[in-house]
């Protein structure tokens, strides 16, 4: 069994006992989908799982003594039921989770740490709660009621909900700096999705500041709920308060999370997190910094590292920002994404060769640190697919080689594309397909004057080497100079520029039919 050091934190073996008194255990079971497993969603107060130590948020390790770590919903729902009355379910919190999961122990109900509580059997009458374990695979991040008309609508106590692990929304509050510029976003209507979506944000614009991430989802204009407005509409409603806008936005991310739990995003949920573009703008030219912006760890007692830390731009390995543009629609990007079980984060796992990943730097090996702006170090592979996915046709990976992974990580400093080191590499555009003739030269194309004209050629003297009539076959360059050299008139189609070519070839006597008289003739004279 793994050693367990002594400052570790507790699992909690919870035994849940039902009582006469109360209908059901009283907590509601749900599979995470940022994070794998089941976990516990909402505990009814004064319930037999609130007396046996069960908290919102907390992580599923053991049923009954039974591991359910591969285990679906389903299954461990009916390991539940197994006991009828009773049921003892081994739970640990986030940051106990995140302890044993960064030092690679197994949790264990044997273990030594393991603190165990029971819920009492019996209490003093109750309110009974209408939460029970036969309605386990409800989603309880936030409590939604249904009116009878079947129309969604919010509770109106949010203090009942939890929201400890749902994605923030991000309430955006975007002022112009001056009249005359602009916010400094980009609308972008996807006609593949539903909505409308933040297309691009320049650097260091009042939108950036105010914390607009490319590929944001806007959900409300000025308090107005946009979901169904057209392109048209929502840009309306931005200009409609001049000078300063507030948007309601979620990353994509965060959009599946609330969609698969059928839940409206506003802005009056207690999670939302407000940003707002400060009020002076920043000068740009202390933007350019000669050092390195990292970020650093404080020390324990709050004093700043020692000033050795910082390294200088020249001495620190650069992180590559690739814009990967495709070359055509139906086409993808040309490299795969890898998840490496030795190794937490995600990589790249190969890059096929003339592809725009190759041609925007992506190289085998380089670990994923942004997608579109969005730190991903800590998201799951779905998560990161879904963000590549959110801005149809192009993508922005910051990437880090092996040995700058090492680097960065061994003086623990968060990498980021605003570091001032930061190499920017794009796709270029699509390569011309080369055409199918031997000669290499086909592509270029050549205007030439005729032998021995002294005057530049005129627009009409100037030939395009090809005509309707023509072959296909351009003529190589080793042609155009042969034709250059014999005084040939290049107003000519390449057909006709090739037969008289071939009509002027160097005599060969060797070919010329002769009599034996002529032969000896020759012979005589030489």
């Amino acid at each position: 069994m793994d050693a367990i050091p002594p400052d570790a934190p507790a699992p909690r073996l919870c035994h849940v006992i039902k009582r006469p008194d109360f209908e059901g255990f009283g907590f509601n079971l749900f599979a995470g989908k940022v994070k794998t497993g089941q976990f516990i969603g909402k505990v009814d107060a004064g319930s037999p799982a609130e007396d046996a130590g069960l908290k919102p948020g907390d992580r599923i390790v053991e049923v009954n003594g039974v591991h359910i770590g591969n285990e679906n919903h389903k299954q461990v729902v009916q390991r539940i039921k197994l006991r009828p009355n009773e049921t003892e379910l081994l739970v640990v919190d986030d940051e106990t989770d995140e302890y044993y999961s960064s030092l690679g122990i197994t949790i264990k109900g044997s273990q030594s740490n393991v603190i165990r509580k029971s819920s009492a059997p019996v209490q003093p009458a109750r309110k009974i709660s209408s939460s029970s374990e036969s309605e386990p695979e409800r989603p309880t991040q936030a409590r939604l009621e249904h009116a009878t008309n079947g129309q969604r609508r919010e509770s109106s106590s949010s203090e009942e909900e939890d929201w400890s692990n749902a994605p923030a929304p991000r309430l955006c509050h975007v002022v112009k700096w001056n009249e005359s510029d602009g916010f400094g976003f980009h609308l972008l209507a996807d006609k593949k999705r539903k909505g409308q979506f933040i297309g691009k944000v320049d650097p260091g614009s009042a939108a950036d500041a105010a914390g607009l991430k490319l590929g944001d989802r806007i959900v409300e204009v000025n308090g107005h709920n946009v979901v169904e407005e057209t392109h048209k509409q929502v840009v309306q409603r931005i200009k409609a308060v001049p000078n300063e806008t507030k948007l309601l936005v979620i990353d994509p991310s965060g959009q599946v999370y609330y969609a698969e739990r059928n839940i409206t995003i506003t802005s009056s949920m207690p999670n939302v997190q407000k940003m707002r573009t400060p009020t002076t703008q920043p000068n740009r030219m202390n933007n350019r910094p000669d050092n390195l912006k990292l970020v650093m760890p404080t020390e324990t007692n709050g004093t700043a590292p020692p000033k050795s830390s910082l390294k200088k731009v020249d001495s620190a390995p650069a992180p590559r920002l690739c814009h990967i543009v495709k070359w055509r629609q139906d086409a993808g990007y040309g490299f795969h994404l890898l998840a490496d079980k030795k190794r937490v984060g995600h990589f790249i796992g190969k890059v096929d060769p003339n592809t725009p990943a190759s041609a925007a730097g992506l190289k085998v090996s380089d670990r994923i640190i942004e997608v579109n702006g969005h730190n991903v170090v800590n998201e799951s592979h779905k998560q990161i697919v879904e963000r590549i996915k959110a801005v149809p046709n192009e993508t922005k990976l910051l990437v880090l080689d092996p040995d700058a992974d090492v680097y960065y990580s061994e003086r623990n400093i968060m990498v980021s594309s605003s570091q001032s080191n930061v190499v920017s590499i794009k796709t270029p555009a699509a390569p011309r397909a080369k055409n199918d003739s031997s000669d290499d030269d086909d592509e270029y194309e050549v205007k030439l004057r005729s032998k021995g004209s002294r005057s530049p050629a005129s627009p009409s003297s100037v030939s395009p080497l090809s005509s309707p009539t023509s072959p296909t076959r351009p003529l190589s360059m080793a042609t155009i100079a042969a034709a250059a050299n014999s005084g040939l008139n290049l107003n000519m189609s390449a057909a006709q520029l090739r037969a008289r070519l071939a009509a002027q070839k160097k005599y060969d006597p060797k070919r010329e039919a002769m009599d034996l008289r002529r032969k000896h003739e020759i012979i005589q004279t030489m």
